[in-house]
């Protein structure tokens, strides 16, 4: 292995679409769920026991249909098992290193995506830059109201099919000051952190509606990896493709403007700290949000 990398986000800006890219590259070695969830449990931001019981029951699930598996999928089942020994030893990053040594054995790049890291502490995102001497980390950017918009949906959705209508699945305008809502659209922070971590040679920061779009920015991360780039035509049939959608459903203007008024230091942050100009719907929002 060459490069190891770890994508932090942004949640619903494209993490598993853009996984799934990578995991297409015949260098890349991804694991098979993608998300690990690894320093997030070490860190405390979900309890060991209840993120090892929900790892459990996926095995056993994938176990289940394993009776006329392909070999793909037997390998990708001792990867999970693998997985799970390595969240019981979450207190060394002796495991995490060892399951990417296995299973990334023959890569030239290995990494993971999981976009819960984003909220943990400095110290965190310090121990993820010192796995690897050249481990890189990235960052998606999507429109702020747009991310916000989207992660509400899924989330709502989810609740509402599970028979639980959550309160605070209801009022998106008490959502956006709240919770996950608010720190998973903190770019700001998230983006000063892994600058720390890793300084900017090491880091790789995009917008969501340019690397989903154009080709030139998925072959400008693949030079970031020291990837070989892919076809033209691969590359846009791969951004022709939506992965883990919300459920469709427009914004309201008033609410919309309402968060980008709530947002604006987001907005203000990226707008000073990214090169180039920022995607049209991005501009367009925060102008026409701005006050009178």
């Amino acid at each position: 292995m060459d490069t190891f990398f770890v994508l932090l986000g942004a949640q619903k800006a494209g993490t598993s679409w853009l996984g799934r890219v990578l995991s297409a590259h015949p260098d890349v070695f991804m694991p098979a769920t993608q998300e690990i969830h690894y320093f997030d449990t070490k860190h405390g931001f979900y309890d060991k026991n209840e993120t090892l019981y929900r790892r459990l029951g996926y095995v056993e699930q994938r176990l289940a249909k394993a009776e006329a598996a392909s070999p793909e999928n037997v390998a990708s089942i001792v990867e999970l098992r693998d997985q799970i020994e390595m969240l019981i030893d979450a207190d060394s990053d002796d495991a995490y290193r060892a399951f990417f040594e296995r299973f990334g054995n023959g890569y030239k790049v290995c990494g993971e995506k999981t976009p819960n890291y984003s909220v943990l502490p400095q110290t965190a995102f310090d121990e993820m830059a010192r796995v690897y001497p050249d481990t890189r980390m990235m960052f998606i950017l999507r429109n702020p109201v747009d991310r916000f918009w989207s992660q509400f949906r899924f989330h709502a959705d989810r609740a509402e099919k599970s028979g639980r209508r959550l309160s605070r699945f209801t009022d998106p305008f008490a959502a956006l000051r709240r919770g996950s809502f608010a720190v998973k659209s903190d770019y700001p922070a998230v983006l000063r952190k892994m600058l720390l971590a890793t300084g900017r040679d090491r880091c790789f920061i995009e917008y969501y509606e340019r690397i989903t779009n154009l080709p030139d920015a998925v072959r400008a991360l693949f030079e970031f990896l020291n990837l070989r780039p892919i076809p033209t035509q691969e590359l846009e049939t791969w951004q022709a493709r939506k992965v883990n959608t919300s459920p469709a459903m427009e914004m309201p203007e008033k609410l919309r403007r309402a968060a980008v008024q709530e947002l604006r230091p987001v907005y203000d942050y990226v707008f000073s700290h990214m090169a180039g100009e920022p995607p049209a719907q991005w501009l367009q929002d925060y102008n026409t949000a701005l006050p009178d």
